[in-house]
């Protein structure tokens, strides 16, 4: 874990995102999903001041991770066919957003301390 002030990609690991695509999507929606997979993989490995406080460093990093996460299966649905995937990219949209809502709830219950 991150000390107060540390990065954060110098504590954990800089994961790399093998981008795969469907034979669904259309050229517009391929290059969309890998630009919303490179977000992601960014997003993922950008440098973050982490605050030492673990619960408000983890809300901070999932919250883009989701966002990226739901913008990818929105790419999706536009033209994806199978019904089993199309379900399941529904299913991401829907969870994530909410706990999107419940992250951002409890950031405003509990804001960083003044310095």
């Amino acid at each position: 874990m991150a000390k107060r002030g540390q990065r954060a990609d110098a504590v954990r690991p800089r994961p790399t995102i093998i981008a795969t695509t469907t034979a669904a999507a259309g050229q517009g929606d391929e290059q969309e999903m890998m630009a919303a997979m490179e977000r992601m993989n960014r997003d993922m490995t950008a440098p973050q001041a982490m605050t030492g406080d673990p619960d408000r460093d983890l809300v901070a990093m999932i919250i883009p991770h989701h966002q990226d996460a739901i913008d990818i299966a929105r790419t999706y649905l536009r033209r994806g066919r199978d019904p089993q995937i199309r379900r399941m990219a529904q299913k991401i949209v829907a969870d994530q957003e909410r706990e999107i809502r419940e992250m951002r709830a409890w950031q405003a219950k509990h804001p960083a301390p003044s310095r």
